[in-house]
């Protein structure tokens, strides 16, 4: 279960932090402190539906061979397996 946000905190617009701020309007920026990698994003800046995913899936069902499906999947764990070791 994901914690809901602190309450919020000025930052002065010409500060370091605020700079960062600025570069997170428009992509998410990744912050690494002893570590630990942490995604900063602006809130609401999700396109996410899951209504909408659900009837994606629901259309493409059965498309796909089972030589692409088995490529996809070894490319998904590929992906996972390259983004762990650049967040090290």
């Amino acid at each position: 279960m994901q914690a809901e946000p602190t309450t919020p905190i000025a930052v002065p617009p010409d500060s370091e932090l605020g700079t960062l701020l600025d570069r997170a309007e428009h992509a998410p920026v990744r912050l690494e402190k002893d570590g630990i990698v942490y995604v900063l994003r602006r809130e609401g800046d999700t396109d996410y539906d899951p209504d909408r995913i659900r009837k994606a899936l629901d259309a493409y069902a059965g498309t796909m061979s089972e030589e692409e499906g088995d490529r996809l999947k070894a490319n998904i764990y590929r992906w996972r397996d390259e983004d762990a070791l650049a967040s090290q």
